[in-house]
């Protein structure tokens, strides 16, 4: 089980273990020293198994490290002592932003009660494959309760609650796991392809029976070919063929990525 920093305390932790769950919690400034211990083993201890990746995705460059250390030989307050505390995670990660060339770096730190195997590297790309999943789960719960403020939306029925997470879903996986695209006949002026230009960061609206607004960026599609390409399917999904060679000559074309909260 992955949780967040508020659930790392020893009542938790303990229970968990003592029940034979396995458990990777987030320490952070909730608990002082035990964050400070943590800092202390990644900064001196040789580390009993590693995993690196590197995606390329949404204008950004990400490179993630996973670290797992023991923490058998640490002196822990004996309020942890229950919790059968075990193994460090610590996550570096370093994004670029493709467009400003700007890069920010974090560090996390995660203890669990998962016991060495025999195949450390297996080890921690199983436990740093976990965080990952538990940070993708977050981004979504972050958009559902802050973008779409899903905890205040009321609804009269069960299946009418069901069917409006079932809409949110949808909308969340074709802004975030798909692709939107804007254009525009020809060969008209366009005023919001310019702003675009000159500001490619934008707050994406979601109108009618779904409303949210989003931080969204545009990215200006000039590669003839790939025009062509997005051009012909988005005229062959809406069932128009109105001269996509003009289409491809003339028409503002911008992909849309959704920005990370």
């Amino acid at each position: 089980m992955t949780l967040d920093a508020p659930h790392c305390n020893p009542q938790t932790t303990a229970q968990m273990h003592q029940a034979g769950g396995q458990y990777v919690i987030q320490v952070k400034e909730n608990q002082p020293l035990l964050l400070t211990q943590c800092q202390h083993v990644a900064a001196t201890a040789v580390p009993l198994g590693s995993h690196d990746a590197c995606e390329k995705g949404h204008g950004r460059l990400t490179t993630r490290e996973g670290q797992c250390f023991d923490m058998r030989a640490l002196s822990l307050a004996p309020r942890w002592s229950d919790s059968g505390v075990h193994t460090l995670v610590v996550m570096k990660r370093h994004t670029l932003t493709l467009t400003t060339q700007k890069t920010t770096c974090e560090t996390a730190y995660y203890i669990s009660n998962q016991a060495r195997n025999t195949d450390p590297q297996a080890q921690a790309m199983a436990l740093t494959g976990a965080i990952r999943q538990h940070w993708h789960v977050e981004s979504d719960n972050w958009i559902r309760d802050v973008t779409f403020d899903e905890d205040n939306v009321k609804t009269t029925s069960a299946n009418q609650a069901q069917g409006m997470g079932c809409l949110r879903s949808l909308a969340m996986r074709l802004l975030i796991e798909g692709q939107v695209y804007i254009t525009g006949r020809p060969p008209r002026r366009r005023d919001w392809y310019a702003n675009l230009l000159a500001h490619p960061e934008f707050t994406f609206h979601l109108k009618e029976s779904l409303q949210a607004d989003l931080p969204a960026r545009a990215t200006p599609i000039l590669d003839q070919a790939r025009r062509r390409a997005i051009i012909a399917a988005i005229h062959q999904k809406r069932g128009v063929y109105q001269k996509v060679a003009a289409w491809v000559e003339h028409s503002p074309l911008v992909s849309v990525e959704l920005l990370p909260p």
